[in-house]
């Protein structure tokens, strides 16, 4: 018959010791994957901040054979940074056609309803005879803002404002002619 001495409780107690040891060493490694790999690009949803800078890229390519002459030149592309949003309507708009000179329908959406989004967008922003911001005013519970282009072409958005209790938004666009 074999019995339990000092030894063999010394050992288990060893062994359980280890155990323990091992499972907070892997808990450890777990916690550093876990730290090392966590996504932290969150972006928030309304409000972007931006430097006022505007960023211009021109390509150009030319290809020589020995009869053949090819020159390729890719167009110009021009960034337009995005106005910071307040709690001013106007810098909803202001933002809202900043978006589509960069052709942005994803930052349109911070700012616009899909509408208004589907309306800016129907209209390409025009390369010659660019618009220019001419005003805001008040109006119902809205702030219209409007751009003037060539040939009396005019933008206006409304802008929905807090007087209603609902959150600011561009709710419409209207181009004309």
């Amino acid at each position: 018959m074999a019995t339990n001495g000092p030894g063999t409780a010394g050992r288990r107690m060893k062994t359980w010791l280890w155990v323990l040891g091992a499972v907070i060493v892997v808990l450890v490694v777990a916690l550093v994957i876990v730290l090392v790999t966590r996504d932290d690009d969150e972006t928030p949803s309304v409000t972007i901040t931006t430097s006022p800078a505007t960023t211009t890229t021109t390509a150009s390519t030319t290809t020589t054979a020995s009869t053949n002459t090819t020159t390729t030149t890719a167009s110009t592309t021009t960034t337009v940074a995005l106005p910071v949003i307040t709690d001013d309507p106007q810098t909803y708009a202001q933002y809202l056609f900043a978006a589509w000179q960069n052709g942005d329908r994803t930052a349109a959406a911070n700012v616009a309803s899909a509408d208004a989004v589907t309306q800016m967008f129907s209209r390409a922003y025009p390369a010659q005879g660019p618009y220019t911001f001419s005003n805001c005013g008040p109006a119902a519970g809205s702030l219209y803002c409007t751009w003037n282009g060539q040939d009396g072409a005019t933008i206006q958005m409304a802008v929905r404002t807090l007087t209603g209790g609902l959150p600011i938004q561009v709710r419409a666009v209207t181009f004309s002619p």
